[in-house]
C-alpha cells in the first residue's frame, strides 16, 4: 500500500531471496482498503533433505499497541515542552533514589547552579529538602503515602553562600514507565523578608507603646 514502509518491504524481500527468516512491523491493507499495523514473522521451512520448500508467516495486528505508543510519545513530548518552558523552577527526580533526571531553566537560575552540576546528583545532595533527617523523613513519608505534598516552605542554600526561601510542592508522576517525582519551587524570598520586616516593625512599635505607657504611669504616680 501507499503508506507501507519501503525499507521494511525491501528487508522482507531480501530475507526471502536469501531463504532466511525475518521479522518486521509495517502498515498493511485489508481487502476493503482499511490500513492497519501488522507484526509479521516469516520463517523458512525445509524438507527432510534440508531443501527450502516454502515459508510460514505469522501475522499479528498491533494497531492498538502502535497507537498507544504514539499517543504516549506525543504526551511525553508535550510534557517535555511544558517542563522546559515553565516559569516556575521545576525538577524531575527518580522516586526510588532521588537522583535528579532533569531541571528546567528557571530551576538553574533560581538556585544558581549549572544544569551539568545538578544532573545525576540527588535532591538531598543539593539541599532541596534540608539536612534534618526527621524533616526529610516526614516529607518522604507524605510523598509515599499521598503521592504528593504542597506548600512546604523552606530555605535552600546557594553554592555561593546565602539562601533562597521557597514554597515547594512535589507530585509522583510516571515518565516513560519510570516512577518519578515532579517538584516545583516558588521563590518567596522577598515576601518572607517583607513579612519579617513587618514583624520587626510591629515588635518595635509594641515596645515603644509599652515604654510610653510606663512613662505615663510613672508621671501620674508623681502627681
Amino acid at each position: 500500500g501507499p503508506e507501507t514502509d519501503p525499507v521494511a518491504r525491501a528487508k522482507i524481500r531480501a530475507a526471502l531471496r536469501a531463504g532466511q527468516g525475518v521479522q518486521a512491523e509495517l502498515i498493511n491493507y485489508a481487502k476493503g482498503g482499511r490500513k492497519y499495523w501488522v507484526d509479521i514473522e516469516i520463517q523458512p521451512l525445509h524438507d527432510a533433505n534440508g531443501r527450502l520448500t516454502h515459508f510460514m508467516a505469522i501475522e499479528k495486528d498491533v494497531t492498538e499497541r502502535r497507537a498507544a505508543a504514539e499517543a504516549l510519545s506525543e504526551s511525553e513530548q508535550r510534557f517535555a515542552a511544558l517542563f522546559k518552558a515553565d516559569p516556575v523552577a521545576t525538577c524531575l527526580s527518580d522516586f526510588a533514589t532521588g537522583e535528579l533526571l532533569d531541571v528546567n531553566v528557571r530551576f538553574v537560575e533560581l538556585f544558581d547552579r549549572s544544569r551539568k552540576s545538578l544532573l545525576g546528583r540527588t535532591a538531598f545532595d543539593v539541599g532541596l529538602w534540608g539536612d534534618e533527617p526527621e524533616a526529610r523523613a516526614e516529607l518522604a513519608t507524605r510523598l509515599a503515602r499521598d503521592n504528593r505534598f504542597i506548600d512546604v516552605e523552606r530555605p535552600v542554600p546557594l553554592p555561593g553562600g546565602g539562601v533562597v526561601e521557597v514554597t515547594a510542592a512535589a507530585h509522583v508522576v510516571e515518565v516513560a514507565g519510570r516512577r518519578c517525582v515532579l517538584s516545583t519551587f516558588v521563590d518567596v524570598t522577598e515576601r518572607k523578608a517583607a513579612e519579617n520586616e513587618v514583624r520587626r516593625l510591629n515588635a518595635s512599635l509594641e515596645t515603644q507603646i509599652r515604654q510610653r505607657t510606663e512613662k505615663l504611669a510613672l508621671s501620674e504616680e508623681r502627681f
